[in-house]
């Protein structure tokens, strides 16, 4: 009798198979719940670069159209950042420099996302070397500018000759942001509020 009232007192000391299925299933519900909002979340930081980068190349336009200063984009390797640079005209005898332009905030690139490729007219351009510039009066060229995620999305922005702000292609195809002119007496709209 002493020794069956001992084994029931005596505490349990492992968990029954029936524990550790429940627990094993709850942490794998957890996992497929939490999972897909960290790669969300990655995709959103990707996409907020690209639109980061599309609001730079728009004041880029913005500048080279409406500034008598050469305005240019650089990639800045160090920091990792893409940047809206201008040339400063040195003083008699001083060298000109590029500085960057304190009114556009440079766009830093995250550690998982790479500036792929810059072409302008369809010829490659290392902006890390010397910035992509125009000069006032010049034709700007058509610029495009390639940026890819380690995770694998990839996006493409074109910056055409004339337009205020760039396409911007990827794979949700977003669709193009791009600002086209049209003729407002040609269209019956010229005493139109707008």
């Amino acid at each position: 009798m002493h020794d069956r009232a001992f084994r029931t007192r005596r505490t349990r000391s492992a968990f029954t198979l029936l524990e550790v299925i429940i627990v094993v299933v709850l942490i794998a519900l957890m996992a497929t719940m939490i999972l897909p909002r960290f790669g969300g979340a990655k995709k959103r930081e990707f996409n907020l670069v690209v639109d980061s980068v599309a609001d730079l190349m728009t004041m880029f336009a913005q500048r080279e159209s409406l500034s008598q200063q050469t305005v240019g984009i650089r990639f800045d390797t160090g920091s990792r950042a893409i940047e809206l640079v201008r040339l400063q005209k040195g003083a008699d005898g001083e060298r000109n420099n590029w500085v960057v332009d304190t009114w556009v905030d440079p766009v830093r690139l995250p550690y998982d996302v790479e500036l792929v490729d810059v072409r302008a007219d369809g010829d490659y351009i290392d902006i890390a070397d010397w910035p992509l510039a125009t000069t006032p009066l010049d034709r700007r060229p058509s610029i495009s500018l390639t940026l890819r995620a380690e995770a694998g999305p990839a996006a493409t922005l074109t910056l055409s000759p004339h337009s205020t702000g760039p396409t911007i292609a990827d794979d949700r195809n977003r669709g193009a942001f791009q600002v086209t002119p049209e003729d407002l007496d040609r269209a019956g709209r010229s005493r139109q509020a707008w």
